[in-house]
Order: structure tokens, then C-alpha cells, then sequence
């Protein structure tokens, strides 16, 4: 039966984890919650495994705020066509209705517009926020400083 090297608890030979404070260090090659060991090689396997999450939540937060952007030209799209839809449906009229259609089809598409970038800013914001949660992760975890901002 192995020992925790954190809490001196016996751990099972088929348990991966201290049952008493989790750790993985049983004498093996993983520390507290599972995480590689120390030394040269599992620093360099750390620093690339979070190097490729932040990468790929770099490119999730640039799909955000590139889908928000399509959400709004979407808006403007649909709603010129409201407008454009509602004059063509003004000159079928006559002139009696005619003038309020145009206003109530202006209306409608500004409208539509609005909903839609409203919408597009939000999906956008979510996108910026997830950048900026990620430049304070990227700047402040240890393993990815550059060698400027060392000590």
C-alpha cells in the first residue's frame, strides 16, 4: 500500500488520488490533483498543454466577437429588406394607406435592427471578456511570462 507524500495517508493501490486531500503524489509521477510531476520535462509539458488551451481559447473569444459581428450586419441586412419589403408593399396600395405602411415599415425595420445589434454587442461583449479574463490568466500564471517580465 502506498503513502500520500502530502498527508501521509494510506492510499490504495488502485486509487490515483489521496482519498484524504486528493493529492496524486504517491511516489509516482503526479502531484496534487493529478497535475504532472516537477522538474524540467513536466514544466516543459505543462507550459505546452497550457499554452495549446490558451490557444484554443484565444480562438473561441475571436469566434465570439466574429459571430457577434455577423449577427449584427444580419440586423442591418434584415432590416433594409423590412423597409425596402414595406415600400413595395406602400406602392400596391395606393395612396390612402400608402403613408403609413412607409412609417410603419420604417419603424419595424429600425426595429429589427435595433434587436439585432443589440444582440450582435452582446455576443461580441461575451467575446471580449473571455480575451480579457484570458490575458489576465496568460499574464499572471506561472510557466508563461516571458523573460521581460521575470523578476
Amino acid at each position: 500500500m502506498a503513502v500520500c507524500r502530502e498527508c501521509g495517508e494510506p492510499v490504495e493501490a488502485g486509487n490515483v488520488l489521496c482519498p484524504q486531500c486528493a493529492s496524486g503524489d504517491r511516489g509516482g509521477s503526479a502531484t496534487r490533483a493529478g497535475a504532472p510531476a516537477s522538474g524540467p520535462a513536466a514544466s516543459a509539458q505543462s507550459v505546452a498543454s497550457t499554452s495549446v488551451r490558451y490557444s484554443d481559447a484565444y480562438k473561441v473569444s475571436h469566434s465570439a466577437v466574429a459571430i457577434g459581428g455577423v449577427i449584427k450586419w444580419l440586423g442591418y441586412l434584415l432590416g433594409t429588406l423590412t423597409v425596402a419589403a414595406g415600400m413595395l408593399a406602400a406602392q400596391s396600395l395606393g395612396s390612402d394607406a400608402s403613408g403609413l405602411v412607409i412609417i410603419g415599415a420604417i419603424a419595424y425595420g429600425a426595429g429589427v435592427m435595433a434587436v439585432f445589434y443589440a444582440l450582435g454587442t452582446l455576443v461580441s461583449a461575451v467575446g471580449q471578456i473571455l480575451m480579457a479574463t484570458l490575458d489576465t490568466a496568460v499574464n499572471t500564471a506561472q510557466g508563461t511570462k516571458t523573460a521581460s517580465s521575470a523578476p
